[in-house]
Formats: C-alpha cells, structure tokens, sequence
C-alpha cells in the first residue's frame, strides 16, 4: 500500500487507520499482508504501532479493542 507522506510520524496514523479498518470487517478471518510504503518506495515500520512482524487479525482486534459486528 502507498502512502503519500514523507515521514514515519505522517505514516503512523494512516497505517492504524488502516488496521482499525481491517479489524472492524466482520467478513474477514484473517489479516492480509500489508506493506507500507511511500511514494518514493521506503518502507514504513509497523513496529512503531506495537507490532512484530505482520500482525493477526486477532492480535490487531485485541490492540485497538474492536469486535466486529456480524451483518444479518
């Protein structure tokens, strides 16, 4: 995924949106593999959001506190 912003401090944000996101689709059973990048092409870490390494979607439920909503 690219994200247009110059520096890690920008990223961090955009990054957990991205994760909350994914955390609140009832659809999905696991988290899909998600790079973070800017325009330019240098990576941004996930490590400076509390994880190690590409995160379950379980362990990004429990870190921003989302159980999602099943749709009848």
């Amino acid at each position: 995924m690219t994200i247009a912003v110059d520096t890690q401090d920008e990223a961090n944000p955009v990054m957990e949106d991205v994760y909350r996101a994914l955390a609140a689709d009832p659809e999905l059973t696991r988290a899909p593999y998600v790079l973070f990048h800017s325009v330019d092409g240098d990576f941004f870490k996930i490590d400076d959001l509390g994880f190690n390494g590409n995160p379950s979607l379980d362990q990004i439920r429990e870190k921003y506190g989302i159980t999602p909503t099943p749709t009848p």
